[in-house]
């Protein structure tokens, strides 16, 4: 803490990688009633060219695609409702049912309810792991369940049910910040 640290970061759209100063202000090694493991950053000297050029990104960006796994009554409802109050999105509703796989790509993030057939949920987590471009997902377990949370748990980020606003935000965010796939173009 008070280290200071120079990052180059590649920013889309722009040749040249970007130098910023940052002070870290917190560093944590494992995940705790604080918040999660990792490093806090405050940025410093951030030039114009670089605000601008975020604010444009923010402003051109597309909502993120979720695909919500499950249920698709009154408690999906409630989920896209949660969804959208924490991050700029389009939620798409789809079936648990075998080979369901097949309809999910291109997702931002899939979220899935393993509470209502955890056969079929586990099955679905586990293909799409396995896939070379996986997208970040979240498996919605019942807080009571300790053996379908750990299982679940090996596929994706695991948020209990009944679902906590706060816990979903955090684990939202945590998964759409992990590097999931890296994409490589040979020329």
């Amino acid at each position: 803490v008070g280290t200071q640290v120079i990052l180059s970061l590649r920013v889309p759209g722009r040749t040249v990688p970007a130098s910023v100063s940052a002070v870290v202000r917190w560093n944590r090694s494992e995940e705790s009633a604080e918040g999660p493991a990792g490093m806090g950053l405050s940025f410093a000297d951030i030039d114009a060219m670089l605000g601008d050029h975020i604010d444009r990104l923010v402003s051109a960006a597309q909502p993120l695609a979720i695909d919500l796994v499950g249920r698709s009554d009154h408690a999906g409802a409630h989920l896209h409702a949660l969804l959208r109050s924490l991050v700029n999105c389009q939620t798409r509703n789809l079936a648990l049912r075998p080979g369901i796989e097949a309809q999910i790509s291109h997702s931002d993030l899939v979220v899935v309810d393993v509470d209502g057939h955890p056969r079929n949920a586990l099955a679905l987590l586990d293909a799409l792991h396995h896939r070379d471009e996986r997208p970040p997902m979240l498996a919605l377990c019942s807080e009571r369940d300790e053996e379908l949370r750990t299982r679940a748990g090996k596929y994706a980020a695991v948020v209990p049910t009944p679902v906590d606003k706060r816990e979903l935000q955090r684990k939202v965010l945590e998964s759409l910040g992990q590097v999931h796939f890296v994409r490589t173009v040979v020329g």
